[in-house]
């Protein structure tokens, strides 16, 4: 009895852990936007002011390394959805390096390579992933997805 309350204990904890889900910039699936913004501002990006719909775009005031981080907002809830970061296309191959790391050390080694469409791709849950690509542009990109929110991720 008291084996199995232990093991279903470290379950739970494990399983609490898996529903935090914070990725880059310590931005966590359903922050509030009071939350997120907080966390943005904290470290040095400012929102912008072209803002439209469920798209909150913030841009580095002293980070030259980032294009652009986007919060893709569930509208229903006031809650980030997903979100996207935009690396500059001049980074270099080491910082490129970097951010592969510090994904690897947040969601773990266990991601899939798709080699046809270029992207690496994490499994958080049945319906929350984080892909690693790069735009047509060269610049890297992560995008933290939530299919149940797919209609919102289409973004021009």
């Amino acid at each position: 009895m008291h084996k199995r309350f232990i093991l279903l204990s470290l379950m739970l904890l494990l399983g609490l852990g898996l529903f935090a889900q914070t990725g880059l910039y310590f931005l966590s699936y359903d922050d509030t936007i009071t939350e997120a913004d907080s966390i943005l501002t904290d470290q040095g990006f400012q929102v912008a002011n072209d803002n439209t719909g469920n798209l909150i775009r913030y841009y580095p005031m002293n980070n030259p390394k980032i294009k652009v981080v986007s919060l893709i907002m569930n509208p229903d809830f006031k809650t980030v959805a997903g979100w996207q970061v935009v690396y500059n296309a001049d980074n270099s191959e080491a910082d490129d390096n970097y951010v592969f790391q510090q994904l690897t050390k947040m969601h773990n080694d266990w991601f899939k390579n798709y080699e046809e469409t270029g992207q690496i791709v994490w499994f958080l849950t049945d319906t929350r992933t984080v892909h690693l690509v790069y735009l047509d542009d060269g610049s890297l990109t992560v995008l933290y997805y939530d299919s149940k929110f797919d209609k919102l991720f289409d973004i021009k």
